[in-house]
């Protein structure tokens, strides 16, 4: 591209900008955005594809190539380590990931002898898909550290004096005591899975709003339908409730199907519900159902609920 282009000229002057800035340039600097769309724009049209051009030019590549001199230690010795959780994401409600845990692969893509930048390259490519990781964990069941990574975490550690790594297994088990136990809950490809009952189900019009939630639970213990032992499976997109006795799928719902969801306050703030439509498949819908289950204690209640809810917030895009 010639010299005078007016994008090279526009970002000179944003460069220059930032060179004004007194201390480290972060995310939230108001000229960082800007420079680097006008980075992206340059190399874009700089690395476009010439008429009689034989090989194929990729802007991506350019970025791969680039050394990043930051201090996250993500990466270290060709592993990419887990460094904290972003509050409210999925990977923090699951608890499947935790801080010190190396990321191994994700949707098949293995990251071993990863370079800086890696992992990011893969999940930009995979934005607006499911995704599936296998993770090493930093500590086994009864809560010491896996053996072959002790000096790659202490390197980490060394790296990052304030990294907190994850809880272990063992250091998790007493926080319920206070509780039922958790026969209640198992654990499926490194997901929770809820052992609950399931109470009933039934029709509530046309409406769907968290208003009807009041109405529709005691509609459906009026009903004193037959309760059933089933396996709530809360996953990335969608529920999927399993009878126990011989793991038969009653149903499944996308999150964004569910119109809401909520706790019931009588008797012990078990009984939780969600409202769905009846039948999305067909144009012509019946309404929306209510359908109840029961949790064996309160707070599990309230986390299941937390999962459904905040499980629509991140499928939105699907709508």
């Amino acid at each position: 591209m010639p010299p005078k282009d007016p994008l090279l000229g526009a970002l000179k002057v944003c460069i220059l900008n930032l060179q004004t800035e007194e201390g480290t340039v972060t995310d939230v600097n108001p000229h960082l955005s800007s420079c680097c769309e006008l980075l992206e724009l340059t190399l874009r049209k700089g690395l476009q594809q010439p008429v009689l051009g034989l090989v194929h030019r990729d802007y991506w590549q350019c970025f791969e190539q680039l050394l990043q001199h930051d201090n996250c230690g993500r990466y270290l010795s060709g592993r990419v380590f887990v460094l904290k959780l972003l509050p409210g994401s999925q990977a923090q409600v699951d608890k499947c990931v935790h801080p010190g845990d190396i990321i191994d692969e994700i949707n098949g893509v293995s990251l071993r002898n990863a370079c800086n930048g890696q992992a990011g390259v893969v999940l930009s490519g995979l934005k607006g898909h499911p995704l599936s990781l296998r993770v090493l964990r930093w500590c086994v069941q009864d809560g010491g550290v896996y053996r072959p990574i002790i000096k790659l975490l202490r390197a980490l550690r060394e790296e990052n004096p304030a990294l907190q790594l994850g809880p272990s297994p063992s250091s998790q088990e007493p926080t319920n005591q206070g509780q039922r136990p958790t026969p209640s809950q198992c654990l499926k490809e490194g997901r929770q899975i809820y052992s609950v009952q399931f109470l009933g189900k039934t029709n509530i019009g046309m409406y769907g709003g968290k208003e009807v939630l009041q109405n529709g639970i005691p509609l459906v213990i009026q009903q004193n339908q037959p309760s059933m032992e089933v396996l709530l499976d809360l996953k990335e997109t969608h529920l999927i409730c399993t009878e126990k006795s011989n793991m038969t799928e009653l149903f499944q719902h996308h999150y964004p199907e569910i119109s809401c969801v909520g706790r019931f306050g009588q008797p012990d703030y078990t009984i939780f519900a969600f409202c769905v439509v009846e039948s999305p498949e067909t144009p012509q819908s019946t309404g929306f159902c209510c359908v109840v289950l029961r949790a064996s204690a309160v707070k599990e209640c309230e986390e299941i609920v937390n999962r459904i809810a905040i499980g629509f917030k991140h499928t939105e895009w699907f709508v």
